[in-house]
């Protein structure tokens, strides 16, 4: 189910590169998540989705690491990190939601709302 909402906010895909991640911190990422040293870009993916408080397309970008054995994917809207997914390999391993870019119905929004949070991304009544 993961692999589908991912595939849905990038409909457009483009390109795939590969490059050591940079150090980079987030100011609003889930705990355990906030700097990537040391991981590897193993994938880029880029694409459109549809923002639902603006009805307009917005640019979305996933971006898969690795460390050894480890892989995660981060997903983006400009330069707000939206989704994260601690291990694409597993299904059963929810993705986590930014909260300030997704309702309680999992819809996407453009504008951030509230303070930065992070919950499971449950679709459907299955975790994502």
């Amino acid at each position: 189910m993961k692999k589908i909402l991912i595939a849905a906010l990038l409909m457009g895909i483009a390109g795939c590169a590969t490059a050591p991640a940079k150090s980079t911190a987030f100011n609003c990422a889930p705990q355990g998540y906030e700097r990537f040293d040391g991981w590897e870009a193993i994938d880029h993916r880029t694409g459109m989705a549809t923002a639902t408080d603006t009805g307009q397309p917005v640019q979305i970008t996933s971006i898969g690491l690795a460390r050894g054995e480890d892989r995660l994917v981060l997903v983006f809207m400009g330069d707000a990190l939206i989704l994260v997914d601690p291990k694409p390999q597993d299904p059963s391993v929810p993705m986590l939601a930014n909260t300030r870019y997704f309702t309680t119905d999992n819809k996407l929004r453009a504008e951030p709302q509230g303070a930065c949070g992070w919950r499971e991304l449950i679709l459907g009544g299955e975790k994502a």
